[in-house]
């Protein structure tokens, strides 16, 4: 078995306990180990991010609109579920500019504001830059690592809501 699609840019395919998540420019779709289709998902915009939780989601940081489509509001983050729904949505105040999946955190970034996700896209915390960040690495509740261009620091963010 296989699965054939047309007019369709598969740059990111992940393997998650037996099946592999296609991310497509247009939708996400999952193979099963024989070659079978489970599930396909349309994303009505660009896709500008993807990540996966230690728990096997896919999480999608959402662009302008795709032509002639009802889409989200550029800047929105999307969690699928097991079976390719979107399960849960988190929009960012604008373009959504830096984006990483560490463990079950997602932190997204617009220009210097940066957002702290939990696997549920609530908020955890944030953090105002006041310089250029090359990365940003969550771990333990509020602390993380800050990457600059000159150094790294291990910062507690606290509840910066």
């Amino acid at each position: 078995a296989a699965v054939e699609k047309e007019d369709l840019i598969v740059p990111y395919i992940y393997y998650y306990d037996g099946d592999f998540i296609a991310v497509g420019d247009s939708c996400v779709f999952a193979i099963d180990d024989s070659g079978n289709e489970i599930w396909s998902t349309d994303i009505p915009n660009h896709i500008e991010y993807v990540g996966f939780t230690d728990n096997g989601n896919a999480v999608l940081a959402l662009g302008e609109a795709i032509a002639d489509m009802e889409s989200y509001e550029s800047g929105t983050v999307c969690m699928l579920g097991s079976n390719g729904g979107i399960k849960r949505e988190y929009t960012a105040k604008a373009d959504i500019t830096y984006f990483k999946v560490e463990g079950n955190s997602i932190v997204i970034g617009v220009g210097k504001e940066f957002t702290c996700l939990s696997d549920s896209l609530t908020e955890r915390w944030s953090y105002t830059a006041t310089q250029d960040i090359r990365d940003i690495i969550p771990y333990s509740g509020n602390n993380a690592v800050i990457v600059t261009n000159t150094d790294a620091s291990f910062v507690n963010v606290g509840n910066r809501k």
